[in-house]
C-alpha cells in the first residue's frame, strides 16, 4: 500500500523487481501487508495492476486518503494506513491458517519441491495454487523463487565481501552460481556480485 502524497494505491505482489517513481516534493509511505493476508485486505483476487483505493475501497479509502492529505508527517501518515488496514480486516474473510502455514513452510525452504509442502498441510498441488492465488497473489513457486532471493540478500548482508557466491548458491539450493545471478538479477533487479559491491562501498 502507497501514498504517494496524492494517490492511495495498493500494488499486488510481484515476482520481479518492481521500480516506482516518489516525488523529493512531498512525502512518501508504503506499508507491505503480510503474506497471505494482502489478497483478503484488497479484495480484488488476482488483480494484476495497482489499485487506485479511493476507487476501489469507496468511502473508507476516501476518508484515510483525506486524513493523509491533512498531514506531512511520514509518521502520522503511517498511521493512517495502519488503521486503515484494520479496518478492512474488519470487512474481510480471515486469513486461511493452512495457506498461512504453507507460506512460512516456503519462506524457509532453501530447495525443494513445492508438493511437499502442499502434502505437510493438506492439500492437493492444484488446490494449494488456487488458494494462493487468491489470498497470496502469487503462486507458491514463485512465492518461493522471491523468498530464496530474501534469504539471498540477508546472506548477503550478514556475511560481508569475503563471502564466496558459489558457496552460496549451492547452500540455497540453486543449480549453480549462474542460476543464482540470473534470478537475483530477475527478482532483485541486480545481480549478488553487485550487491556485494553496493555493501561494501
Amino acid at each position: 500500500m502507497v501514498w504517494d502524497g496524492e494517490v492511495l494505491s495498493l500494488h499486488p505482489a510481484q515476482s520481479r523487481a518492481c521500480f516506482l517513481p516518489v516525488s523529493l516534493a512531498r512525502p512518501n509511505v508504503g506499508l507491505r501487508l503480510a503474506c497471505g493476508v494482502g489478497g483478503l485486505v484488497a479484495g480484488s483476487p488476482g488483480a494484476a495492476v495497482p489499485l487506485l483505493l479511493e476507487e476501489a475501497w469507496g468511502s473508507l479509502a476516501r476518508t484515510a486518503a483525506t486524513r493523509l492529505r491533512r498531514t506531512r508527517d511520514p509518521e502520522k501518515q503511517l498511521e493512517v494506513l495502519n488503521w486503515l488496514v484494520l479496518e478492512r480486516r474488519e470487512v474481510s474473510a480471515a486469513p486461511d491458517p493452512l495457506i498461512l502455514d504453507a507460506v512460512d513452510q516456503i519462506r524457509r525452504l532453501p530447495s525443494g519441491a513445492i508438493r511437499d509442502v502442499s502434502d505437510r498441510v493438506g492439500l492437493s498441488a492444484r488446490e494449494l495454487r488456487r488458494r494462493f492465488a487468491i489470498q497470496v497473489g502469487l503462486s507458491p513457486k514463485a512465492l518461493h523463487r522471491v523468498a530464496r532471493a530474501q534469504m539471498l540478500l540477508r546472506a548477503l548482508r550478514a556475511a560481508g565481501p569475503e563471502i564466496e557466491l558459489a558457496r552460496l548458491a549451492a547452500d540455497l539450493g540453486y543449480a549453480d552460481q549462474a542460476h543464482m545471478t540470473h534470478e537475483c538479477r530477475t527478482i532483485v533487479g541486480a545481480t549478488p556480485g553487485q550487491l556485494k559491491r553496493r555493501m561494501v562501498s
